[in-house]
C-alpha cells in the first residue's frame, strides 16, 4: 500500500526537531494559527520542490559540493540572524497580533526559506526519493508513496501551529518572552551547525 507506507515514512519525520519546528511555534504564538498555517505551506512547498528536482534528474547538481556548502553558508547565517533577533527583541504581545497579508506572506517565505536552504532537507528526501524508486516499479505507485509522505509532513506541521496557538491563551507574558529567547538560541545553535556542515 504505497499511500499508508508513504504516510508513515512522513509520520517518522517527527523525530526530526529542527529549525522548521521552531519557527511554526514561534509564528503561531506572534501572529496567530494562520501565520503558523503559512510557514506549514512554506515548508511543504520547499518539500515539493526538493522532490520534483530529484524525480526529474537534477540529483547530481543537488549533490554538488559547491551547491550544499552554498546553501550551508547562506541557510547558517539566516538562521543565525533570526536567532539574534529573538533573542535582542522577543515577543512581548499579550494578545495575538491580527495576521495581516503581509504577515502571512512573510510567514510562507521563512518557512520555504528555512526549509529549502538547509542541505540536511535535501539530504533527507534524497533517500525518501530514492526508496520510492527502488520500492515502487510502477511510477504511479512512487507518486502516491511521495504524496502520502508530503500529506503527512504538511498535516503534522498544521496540528504543531494550531497547539501553539491554543497554549497561548495560558502563557504568561515572562514565558513567552523566555520561550522566544530559547528559540532564539536554538536557531543559532542551528545555524552554527549547518556553517559546521562545511568543515
Amino acid at each position: 500500500m504505497p499511500f499508508l507506507e508513504g504516510f508513515i515514512i512522513g509520520l517518522g519525520t517527527l523525530v526530526f526537531i529542527g529549525p522548521v519546528f521552531f519557527t511554526l511555534i514561534q509564528a503561531s504564538l506572534q501572529f496567530g494559527w494562520k501565520a503558523g498555517m503559512s510557514v506549514a505551506l512554506g515548508v511543504i512547498s520547499g518539500d515539493l520542490l526538493c522532490v520534483i528536482l530529484y524525480l526529474y534528474g537534477l540529483d547530481q547538481f543537488l549533490k554538488n559540493p559547491l551547491f550544499l556548502n552554498s546553501f550551508a553558508i547562506i541557510g547558517g547565517l539566516f538562521l543565525i540572524s533570526l536567532g539574534l533577533k529573538h533573542i535582542i527583541r522577543p515577543a512581548l504581545m499579550l494578545e495575538v497580533q491580527l495576521a495581516k497579508q503581509m504577515d502571512l506572506a512573510t510567514s510562507f517565505i521563512k518557512g520555504f526559506a528555512i526549509n529549502f536552504i538547509n542541505p540536511f532537507v535535501f539530504m533527507v528526501w534524497a533517500g525518501i526519493v530514492l526508496l520510492a524508486k527502488t520500492k515502487f516499479e510502477n511510477p504511479t505507485d512512487s507518486f502516491v508513496f511521495l504524496g502520502a509522505c508530503l500529506l503527512a509532513i504538511f498535516l503534522t506541521d498544521s496540528l504543531k501551529s494550531v497547539f501553539a496557538f491554543q497554549i497561548k491563551n495560558i502563557l504568561s507574558p515572562i514565558i513567552i518572552k523566555t520561550t522566544f529567547r530559547l528559540i532564539g538560541i536554538l536557531m543559532i545553535g542551528f545555524g552554527l551547525r549547518l556553517l559546521l556542515y562545511l568543515l
